[in-house]
C-alpha cells in the first residue's frame, strides 16, 4: 500500500510540474552569430528562431561558382555535417549592409572546417533556414571536388522593412572560415 501511495504522489508531482519551454537561443554552437537580438558584435548579423521554417529568398536568382583558389577549402564531410546539424533549426538571419560593419563576409554557421558566411551590399536582408538549406545543399552537390570544397555566389533576399517585392543581393560562401578573406 505504501508503494502505491508513493507512486501516486510521484505521478501527481510530475503532472503538476511545468512543461519545458522552447529556448530562444540555441543549445549548440553551429550558429556563430548572436541569437534573437542584435548585439554589440562587430558584424551585427543575428539569428532569430521561429516555430516554423522560413524560406524567403528567390531560388531562381541563385548563382554560384567555385571560390577562388585563395579561399581555404573545407572538408566536404564537415559541410554535410553542417547541413545536417542545422536542419532542425527554424528561423531567419538578419544581415545588415556590409558598410555598417566594415564590409566583407561574416561567418554565420560553422561545423568543424566548414563555414557558411554571408554579406549584403544593401540591407538589412533576411535569410531563412530554408534558404540556407537550399544554398548549402546546392553548393555541396555542385562544388565538392574530392574531399574539399569552396563555393560562393549570390541570391536575392528580401530587404527588411521593404515592400514584399523589394529584394537585394546576398553574397554567400561555403568554405573554411572566411576570417581574413574579404
Amino acid at each position: 500500500m505504501r508503494f502505491l501511495a508513493l507512486a501516486a504522489a510521484l505521478v501527481g508531482l510530475a503532472a503538476a510540474a511545468p512543461a519545458p519551454t522552447a529556448s530562444p537561443t540555441l543549445s549548440d554552437d553551429i550558429v556563430v552569430v548572436s541569437t534573437a537580438t542584435p548585439s554589440a558584435t562587430p558584424s551585427a548579423v543575428f539569428w532569430t528562431p521561429s516555430a516554423k521554417s522560413v524560406k524567403v529568398c528567390n531560388e531562381s536568382s541563385y548563382s554560384a561558382s567555385e571560390a577562388p583558389k585563395s579561399v581555404k577549402r573545407a572538408d566536404f564531410r564537415d559541410c554535410a555535417s553542417l547541413l545536417s546539424a542545422f536542419g532542425p533549426h527554424k528561423g531567419a538571419f538578419t544581415i545588415p549592409a556590409a558598410a555598417s560593419y566594415g564590409g566583407g563576409l561574416v561567418d554565420a554557421l560553422k561545423s568543424d572546417s566548414c563555414t557558411f558566411a554571408v554579406g549584403a551590399v544593401e540591407g538589412p536582408l533576411r535569410l531563412g533556414d530554408g534558404d540556407v538549406d537550399f544554398i548549402v545543399h546546392k553548393a555541396l552537390l555542385d562544388y565538392s571536388a574530392g574531399l574539399e570544397m569552396a563555393a560562393q555566389g549570390l541570391i536575392d533576399c528580401p530587404v527588411e522593412g521593404g515592400g514584399p517585392k523589394e529584394k537585394a543581393k546576398l553574397h554567400w560562401r561555403v568554405s573554411n572560415s572566411t576570417r581574413n578573406h574579404h
